[in-house]
């Protein structure tokens, strides 16, 4: 297939990526790479939970993203197998494959190999992750702020940005971690070709350019799914986890401000 033979990144750069960014000491063990030389006072990690590479680029090209239009480079990435949550995150955070992290699927929720978080705290800075309801996978040496659905309306999107917002204003720290988890949501319930995953790509997108235009000048932002959404052969709803490119491929997006 063409575009696997077009992978540009693995899910296991970015934390190498924005370590290397903020000028700090990469991870002990580590099967990823910095993907750039530049270097910035702050970075942000936006973390969108679901993100079917294929199905974003289709709605770009429908103009109906007007966030991600203005992108000038969404790079196909590779995430880990199997492609949840839960194993993606560990890869993310150590940029190691489950073999080596110990996070083989479900019921994984905590690694012990060092994470970029682990080095942020070493050196002195901070990080703060913004999360929904709970954390999917363990955050340790970051300061964790739950958003939950605190207005009752079925999402934690919205009180994820008004957290997030919150914290740039008011106390913006080294690294920032963002995860939203809506695209997912409905990914599962509706199916990656449904109206209600296409809207909420669309929501996300509006929030994400608030959450980028609030954030001060000189800050490193990488945008990226931990995994895709493909649909579920019974035609109910979508599911992702398996060895295909709807699963697999994921975008990452490296930008600066």
């Amino acid at each position: 297939s063409p575009i696997l033979e077009e992978i540009d990144y693995s899910i296991m750069d970015i934390s190498p990526t924005v370590l290397s960014v903020l000028e700090l000491p990469p991870l002990s063990e580590t099967l990823g790479q910095s993907r750039t030389t530049t270097t910035a006072e702050r970075a942000v990690m936006i973390f969108v939970d679901g993100l079917q590479y294929k199905k974003l680029i289709t709605l770009i090209e429908e103009n109906t993203l007007p966030f991600f239009k203005t992108v000038e480079e969404i790079n196909t990435g590779l995430t880990v197998f199997p492609a949840i949550t839960t194993s993606s995150s560990a890869a993310l955070f150590t940029g190691l494959p489950p073999k080596d992290n110990g996070v083989y699927g479900y019921g994984y929720r905590s690694t012990e190999k060092q994470t970029l978080f682990d080095i942020v705290a070493e050196n002195g800075l901070k990080a703060v992750a913004v999360e929904g309801h709970g954390l999917a996978f363990s955050i340790r040496n970051a300061e964790v702020i739950l958003s939950g659905d605190r207005n009752n309306d079925g999402y934690t999107n919205d009180n994820v940005l008004s957290n997030s917002l919150e914290v740039i204003t008011n106390r913006m720290p080294d690294l920032l971690f963002i995860h939203f988890h809506d695209v997912d949501d409905m990914g599962h319930e509706f199916g990656p070709d449904s109206e209600q995953y296409e809207t909420a790509i669309k929501t996300v997108d509006s929030y994400i350019a608030q959450i980028v235009a609030a954030l001060p000048e000189n800050t490193f932002i990488t945008i990226f799914a931990d995994h895709g959404m493909q649909n579920e052969e019974n035609g109910n709803g979508g599911n992702h986890g398996q060895l295909t490119k709807e699963s697999m491929i994921i975008p990452i997006i490296f930008m600066e401000k």
